[in-house]
């Protein structure tokens, strides 16, 4: 205090030498400069209790950050490495869906990107409108937890469940009202008594629905009918599969495990690519379907072609990826979420890290942009939140690197 002297608070210690501490001009916000890489930025309003956590977590810099001032009242932070960068970061409020009371293991977001769908440890899985993340629209419960869920590609009032540990497929109908109601369940594949579905996909056009299960096979069903398909089984090496997806043109499947990722043509069973990935864990296309991303516990990232399999390029997440890769829609940039809590996207063209934050406390589970709009994320995780935030640098780089350079050149 400059009225008396005495002390109003302290932060928490720090990881390493605090090499620099802005406020913002409106005051109760103060950001700091680690020679960890990163800039803290904390809500420290006098006259609440000081934070005993940081609001953001910036990891702004592969090396120490020497400096950080504010260009605009608690809302853009800039930052200067010893890396020879300046970093421009726009922090608007993060929205969170908090209502789980155990982890959220998926979700899911609507084609048209109004409606969000989760589904956790609790046994819940919530429908959210993605403009109102404060109370869900719908809820459907299940006597066991939750392991995946879908929307009906062209119905999004038509929604899948997957159970932890079995192979217990569920469509539900959600009404007006909210009220869902089960109406088909699914033919159980022929599994081993221990033996259960890990992951699950829908066709984008709606028809088949995909499973994986603890012993690299395939199992595919009728969308509509819930009948196992009689191509309804791809038999791999007996390894554990972890994933799998369609593409966009609704004619390729892939699935990923220990050796890597292979990718057949729906109603084949030998696989057309096999993409040596080890211990791949995920995998998705980007929406021309003329490319593939798949992650590994490694902290891999690859960009595969499918058009004749080659590495196109590869990429490294800041720690293990924990989450599916995720492409904008205009395949531009790719998102992946890891088990410390980040969420990293990079160029898909250039391979830079564009965005690099942190909304959870613990494994990231799931994460998707907002269709139609790549400066908006959604992530899920095993803190049992969902987060809604924002990527300025995702849809406007030039204006992060215009605002960037000025306040270099000022100071």
């Amino acid at each position: 205090s400059l009225v008396d002297g005495s002390q109003l608070g302290q932060l928490p210690e720090q990881a390493d030498w605090i090499n620099d501490v802005a406020i913002s001009p409106g005051g109760g916000w103060i950001a700091t400069a680690g020679s960890d890489g990163r800039a803290l930025v904390w809500y420290a309003e006098l006259t609440q209790e000081f934070p005993s956590r940081p609001t953001y977590e910036l990891f702004a810099h592969r090396g120490p950050v020497a400096q950080v001032e504010y260009l605009r009242a608690g809302v853009v932070v800039m930052s200067l490495g010893l890396d020879g960068t300046v970093r421009r970061w726009e922090l608007p409020t993060v929205a969170h869906f908090d209502q789980h009371r155990n982890w959220v293991n998926d979700m899911d977001v609507s084609r048209d990107g109004s409606l969000l769908l989760t589904a956790s440890s609790d046994g819940k899985a919530f429908l959210v409108d993605t403009h109102d993340l404060s109370k869900p629209v719908a809820t459907v419960s299940s006597e066991v937890g939750l392991l995946a869920v879908r929307f009906d590609p062209v119905d999004p009032h038509r929604v899948l469940t997957l159970e932890k540990a079995s192979a217990a497929l569920e469509l539900w109908r959600w009404g007006s009202l909210g009220n869902p109601e089960r109406i088909q369940t699914y033919q159980n594949p022929p599994l081993s008594a221990s033996d259960y579905l890990v992951s699950l996909a829908i066709s984008p056009n709606g028809l088949v629905v995909a499973g994986v299960d603890m012993g690299g096979t395939v199992h595919l069903w009728d969308a509509r009918t819930g009948v196992l398909r009689p191509d309804s089984y791809s038999q791999g090496s007996g390894l554990t599969n972890f994933a799998v997806a369609f593409d966009p043109s609704n004619r390729l499947i892939a699935a990923t495990g220990p050796e890597g990722v292979r990718v057949w043509r729906l109603g084949t069973t030998e696989p057309l690519m096999r993409l040596p990935h080890p211990n791949a864990n995920s995998v998705a296309f980007d929406p021309s379907g003329e490319r593939l991303a798949s992650t590994a516990q490694d902290g891999s990232v690859n960009i595969w072609s499918t058009r004749d399999g080659k590495l196109e390029r590869r990429l490294r997440a800041h720690d293990d990826p924990s989450s599916n890769p995720s492409f904008s829609r205009d395949g531009r940039l790719l998102a992946v979420g890891t088990a410390e809590g980040l969420v990293e996207v990079w160029d898909v063209h250039s391979g830079a890290t564009v965005r690099l934050d942190r909304h959870h406390s613990d494994s990231v589970s799931s994460v998707a942009f907002l269709p139609g709009d790549r400066s908006r994320l959604i992530s899920a995780s095993l803190d049992t939140t969902v987060a809604q935030f924002s990527c300025p640098a995702c849809s406007d780089p030039d204006r992060v690197i215009r605002e960037a350079v000025e306040w270099a050149q000022a100071h």
